[in-house]
């Protein structure tokens, strides 16, 4: 290719390159996919030595902040313990630290 560096037959582009924030843009802002994918649509074109700037732009990525969510279960309702049947048939114990 014409004035590119290429590298393992790949675009190299350098870290401190003016290109790499169009490049994560573009790449990223196809899909705001996760960082595995927007590293894949990098890395079929480009090479760069360091990876993780595309983690640091995804995280301060405003579009996936406001609208994706993190994948946990809710946390529910706090159920009751059991009434024991007979006296200490039940024990337990708490640990408290720091009496005045």
């Amino acid at each position: 290719m014409d004035g590119f560096v290429l590298y393992q037959g790949k675009i190299f582009v350098p870290d401190s390159s003016a290109f790499w924030p169009q490049l994560l843009d573009h790449a990223h802002g196809t899909g705001h996919e996760a960082v595995q994918k927007t590293l894949v649509r990098l890395r079929t074109s480009f090479y760069s030595p360091r990876a993780a700037r595309v983690r640091e732009y995804i995280r301060g990525c405003l579009v996936c902040q406001r609208n994706k969510t993190e994948h946990l279960h809710p946390a529910g309702l706090l159920q009751p313990l059991d009434i024991p049947s007979m006296v200490w048939s039940d024990i337990s114990m708490d640990f408290m630290e720091g009496f005045p």
